[in-house]
């Protein structure tokens, strides 16, 4: 049985997505754990094994199903966009989608872009269905320079030299942490006149440098 989920993708990465530049995704495996066996299909759905333990009595015994599905299921993309109402309703002929738009627009004082969050893109707005090829676990250190392009990060620097701050794997991990790796505490120290001074941030649960598995989906465009 093929399967139909939603999925969300940043303005960046739709572009990307809709220049054929992006085949891959990687999303964090939710719970964490410490060691992954194996991934495999059971009843239709994607699971990784992640533990040692007999599956005679219980196949799923510490497995972790995948949410995106397994190869040959389709994910429809969630993107930032906008569209008229008429009658309190969205009007279907009015939608527009902010990765269309030009920075150029963007920046124009006369427009006023009432972006609404891709989290609330309706089924029938959505203009990009993906079909899954692949789903395997990793860390997410372990990606190659291949797959950080596949992942949509240019090959080369714009002047078509290969420079160490352009390399498309550390490109990437700039940006898993931009989405994944946030702050979620700052620690602050007070001085004698109560007066707060920043000592650090805290390393967000799943940055790069704390390397968490991910699932790392691989898909076409159809």
């Amino acid at each position: 049985m093929i399967n139909e989920k939603p999925i969300l993708f940043s303005t960046d990465m739709v572009k990307a997505i809709l220049a054929g530049n992006k085949i891959q995704t990687r999303r964090v495996v939710k719970p964490q754990f410490k060691v992954a066996h194996e991934v495999f299909t059971y009843q239709g759905n994607t699971y990784v094994q992640t533990e040692l333990l007999e599956r005679d009595k219980n196949p799923l015994n510490g497995c972790i199903k995948c949410p995106y599905g397994q190869a040959g299921d389709k994910l429809w993309v969630r993107e930032a966009w906008q569209a008229a109402k008429e009658h309190g309703e969205y009007d279907k002929s009015s939608v527009m989608y902010k990765a269309d738009i030009t920075q150029r627009d963007l920046d124009y004082e006369g427009c006023d872009w009432d972006w609404r969050p891709s989290i609330f893109m309706p089924r029938k707005f959505s203009r990009i269905t993906l079909e899954i090829t692949e789903a395997r676990v990793q860390r997410v250190q372990e990606i190659s320079e291949a797959d950080a392009i596949a992942e949509g990060i240019p090959a080369f620097a714009p002047n078509g030299i290969i420079q160490e701050s352009t390399i498309p794997r550390k490109q990437y991990s700039v940006l898993w942490d931009k989405i994944n790796g946030k702050v979620h505490n700052r620690q602050f120290t007070l001085d004698d006149k109560s007066n707060r001074h920043w000592v650090k941030d805290q390393v967000g649960e799943y940055s790069w440098s704390s390397n968490p598995w991910v699932w790392c989906i691989s898909f076409k465009r159809i």
